[in-house]
Parts: C-alpha cells; structure tokens; sequence
C-alpha cells in the first residue's frame, strides 16, 4: 500500500515539473519568435528604405512612384511593428523569412483595401 502511494506521488510530482518546464519551454519560444520576427520587420524596413532612397530622384515616374510605396510601406511597418509581431505569433507563422515577408506584404494590402 505505501508503496503504490509513494509511487504515485512521484508520478504526480515528474508530471507537474513537466508542465513547469513546458509552460516555461512556451514562454522562450514566444520570446524567441518575437526577436525572430523584429528582425525581419526591421530588415524589411532598412530594405524598403534603401529602395525609396535610390529611387525617388529617377527621372521615370513610375520608378519615382515605387519609390513613395516603399517609403509608404516602410513607415506602415514601423509604425505597426508590434501588431504585425502579435499578428504572427496568432497565426503561428512559420518563422522562415520568404513566410514573414508575405506575410507582411498582405498586411500591408489589407490595410491599404480599408
């Protein structure tokens, strides 16, 4: 008899450190996918900033007209960097960068169709 209770509180004991350390697991991936998808959200913003930059003293207008979308999309980024982190994580994203690229391509549309 003491020994199946002492048994089973063992048990009871390795399956709540389990979900300690699961719960925690959850918390640092969270943790590691938010730095993931900042980053990419500021390489996507240096790179639409650079290219309204090169493009907005061309003399073609369509080229000088890109380059005011990627100025556009740049500050739509920045502005709402923690929304679309939030957003992705929701949609548990897979944190590959032609996916949070996409990703933020079509936020950005959606919110221009508003």
């Amino acid at each position: 008899m003491n020994g199946k209770v002492w048994i089973i509180g063992l048990m009871v004991f390795v399956c709540g450190l389990i979900g300690v350390w699961h719960s925690a697991g959850i918390a640092g991936e969270k943790e590691n996918l938010t730095k993931l998808y900042e980053r990419c959200i500021v390489k996507k913003i240096v790179r639409c900033e650079s290219q309204a930059e090169l493009l907005e003293t061309s003399r073609s207008p369509t080229l000088r007209k890109y380059a005011e979308l990627q100025d556009k999309k740049a500050q739509f980024y920045d502005a709402e960097k923690e929304m679309l982190i939030n957003l992705m994580i929701q949609n548990r994203l897979e944190p590959k960068q032609y996916k949070v690229e996409y990703f933020m391509e079509h936020q950005y549309y959606k919110s221009m169709a508003k």
